[in-house]
């Protein structure tokens, strides 16, 4: 019986084949496996913040998250309750992005993103054990007139891609120790996009509105 083997020409159509659809899919479930990580540690830094404002509001007894450490002793709160490996303001560190950038434009720079208010005394930027950087404003929220500060979150820290909608977002506080954003609220999801995707000021809340009510998924 004879068996017919490939011709040489044949295994080299093949081994281009498969090359040509390595350079075209293997970026991609790069990307997503890179996005999906940048999910989970976001998810995770919510997470323990929530739990440090709630042991807060337990331990001392407030049901006002004014009337807490959070708002009248940051440096308590930060002792206390959140675990924190760099204090940025106090070791003059800069741990956020000064310049993040936009999904559509990652090779440049956007306009400084949304700050906290002058003279904040309350206000605090820490890096915590898992690399993520945190900048908390008490100064009211982003868009949501429920909120009573917010956080500027970078899942990375201050190592690239420090991207809006990638690493870096934006997330309201709420009197309830909640955070996040005001789902009561409706929110129009072209305007969402074209947001997260542009150089504005609320971009990083717009990205994380767009992440969760998707989900949880990045394809905006």
């Amino acid at each position: 019986m004879n068996i017919k083997g490939f011709t040489l020409s044949e295994l080299l159509i093949v081994m281009v084949v498969i090359g040509v659809l390595a350079v075209l899919l293997v970026p991609n479930v790069t990307r997503n496996i890179f996005n999906k990580s940048y999910v989970v540690k976001l998810q995770t830094t919510i997470k323990d913040i929530e739990a440090s404002v709630s042991n807060m509001m337990v331990e001392e007894r407030v049901t006002d998250l004014k009337d807490g450490s959070l708002y009248y002793d940051v440096s308590e709160f930060l002792d206390k309750y959140l675990t924190i490996t760099v204090d940025c303001v106090n070791t003059s560190r800069s741990c956020l992005p000064a310049s993040p950038k936009t999904i559509d434009s990652a090779s440049g720079s956007i306009s400084t993103p949304l700050e906290c208010s002058q003279n904040e005394d309350d206000s605090f930027e820490v890096l915590l054990p898992s690399g993520a950087a945190v900048r908390f404003c008490p100064s009211g929220g982003v868009v949501s007139t429920n909120a009573i500060g917010f956080f500027n979150i970078d899942v990375n820290g201050p190592e690239a891609p420090n991207v809006y909608g990638r690493d870096y977002y934006t997330v309201e506080l709420f009197p309830d120790g909640s955070v996040g954003y005001d789902t009561t609220s409706s929110y129009d999801a072209s305007t969402l996009r074209n947001s997260c995707h542009s150089s504005v000021t609320n971009a990083g809340l717009d990205c994380y509105v767009l992440l969760e009510s998707n989900n949880w998924e990045m394809d905006y």
